[in-house]
């Protein structure tokens, strides 16, 4: 007997659902963790995909001053349409920042020594994409920068939310498959 395999976490739909709970996370992360309100915080996402977008417009609505750091240039344009500033990745290398929070969603390592040494030792680093991960955190612990790892927000977050998320998306697998009426 044959055994298909569907790995639902890498539907679209389930990704881009799965960014509302991932971002009011950040927002629980960023209140809890800061001194300082989130609107006029200066605030980096790295990465402007399906999470990163949702994220930026979250933040961006609390009043947060959002910079994204995307590789696309249509991404670029995108963030510029919705008011946010734009830069791109190999621009942490050779400007300085000085942002109170940076959120990775990137799961490459795109935040290592070398962009380090441009951003203000006072902000806080929250990571949360998958491994490999795009902070590189023994890098963080030497520059002494506060890193909070937050992966599974969803599911930590909002866990009913996550579940009907997870339903929503698998059940039109099943019922194409004829499995469920």
């Amino acid at each position: 007997m044959e055994v298909e395999f569907y790995d639902y976490f890498l539907l679209d739909e389930l990704a881009i659902f799965n960014a509302i709970p991932t971002a009011e996370g950040v927002v629980e992360i960023l209140i809890k963790n800061l001194p300082i309100t989130i609107h006029s915080m200066k605030c980096a996402v790295l990465g402007y995909g399906k999470v990163g977008k949702v994220l930026a417009a979250t933040l961006n609505s609390l009043g947060a001053d959002v910079t994204i750091f995307a590789r696309k240039e249509c991404d670029k344009a995108d963030a510029f349409t919705k008011g946010y500033n734009f830069a791109s990745f190999p621009s942490l290398k050779n400007t300085e920042y000085k942002f109170d929070a940076l959120i990775n969603t990137v799961p490459q390592k795109v935040l290592g020594r070398e962009e380090m040494k441009n951003i203000s030792s006072d902000c806080l680093f929250i990571e949360i994409a998958s491994a490999p991960f795009g902070i590189d955190f023994q890098a963080a612990k030497e520059f002494a920068f506060d890193v909070i790892k937050a992966n599974s927000l969803p599911g930590k977050v909002a866990p009913k939310t996550a579940g009907e998320i997870i339903g929503r998306s698998v059940l039109p697998i099943l019922e194409n498959k004829g499995l469920i009426l």
